[in-house]
């Protein structure tokens, strides 16, 4: 009886994190905290936003320059 066969490895599409999931999410996780911190300290806003940018525009150079994706490297 075919339909008796458990076909679940088959129907679970397990999807691995890629390390340029994980820079893209770190840009707005940057933002995020820097907005519940400004409200516990005593910095201005605007500090704590460009401390946040600047978080942001390191995970950006990491994953564009200094670790570029390679060719082939995607996992559709």
């Amino acid at each position: 009886m075919a339909s008796d066969i458990d076909d679940t490895a088959e129907r679970t599409d397990v999807r691995r994190v890629s390390r340029y999931d994980l820079v893209l999410a770190v840009i707005p996780t940057a933002f995020l905290l820097a907005g519940i911190a400004s409200l516990f300290v005593s910095a201005p806003t605007r500090v704590v936003l460009t401390g946040a940018a600047a978080v942001g525009l390191l995970a950006l150079v990491d994953g564009m320059f200094v670790n570029p994706p390679r060719s082939g490297s995607g996992t559709l």
